[in-house]
């Protein structure tokens, strides 16, 4: 298990199982573990998502970002930590 502070000071854990299925959806990320705990703890970006969740951005290189869905609250929830270019400027239009 893995435990981050967030950006806002929250203090974030991703478990084993959770890291597990976040590959499993995203077999691309399975070697990115760093980046995506990074993207958390000093993202280029959070947007806020419309159920609570935040989303913490970070560019990868001109072309690629990370997104890495997650909640502050007493226990971390992350997942789908992926999105295309289109998909984020679509955030920053609405932000």
């Amino acid at each position: 298990m893995a435990i981050i502070t967030s950006k806002n000071g929250i203090s974030i854990r991703l478990t084993e199982e959770r890291w597990k299925h976040i590959v499993l959806l995203h077999p691309n990320l399975a070697d990115k573990q760093t980046q995506v705990l990074d993207a958390v703890k000093d993202p280029d970006y959070i947007f806020r998502g419309k159920a609570d969740e935040l989303l913490a951005v970070s560019k990868l290189s001109a072309r690629v970002y990370l997104v890495v869905v997650y909640k502050e609250v007493k226990r971390m929830v992350l997942s789908l930590p992926h999105m295309t270019p289109q998909m984020y400027d679509g955030y920053l239009k609405r932000s």
